[in-house]
């Protein structure tokens, strides 16, 4: 079986590709670009008759990953960080879970 990686061991092992100028801007505009990459492939699945290629969206999410990671290290946090306050917004938003009422009366 192989070995999982947890969000930070995954953060230090990516942030060993990043270049010495990559900075806060880096960050936000590479993720807005693989998020972009991410809705053309949906886009063009949905309405333009491509195949659905899991793999390219794998890919280009670990891209947006990646990009997250980047910014993390900017703010001065880990990705596990990020996810742990996530999942803290998230609780205090929806304690008994998502519910569309919530949502709309937030």
């Amino acid at each position: 079986m192989e070995k999982r990686l947890t969000l930070n061991a995954y953060q230090a092992a990516a942030m060993s590709t990043a270049s010495a100028d990559s900075d806060i801007v880096t960050a936000a505009l590479g993720l807005a670009g693989e998020a972009g990459e991410v809705c053309d492939h949906i886009k063009k699945w949905r309405n333009q008759g491509h195949h659905f290629d899991h793999v390219l969206l794998l890919e280009e999410l670990g891209d947006c990953l990646w990009y997250c990671a980047l910014a993390a290290r900017e703010l001065g946090v880990t990705l596990e960080d990020v996810a742990n306050e996530n999942v803290l917004k998230l609780q205090r938003r929806y304690p008994a879970g998502f519910s569309v009422e919530r949502s709309v009366n937030r």
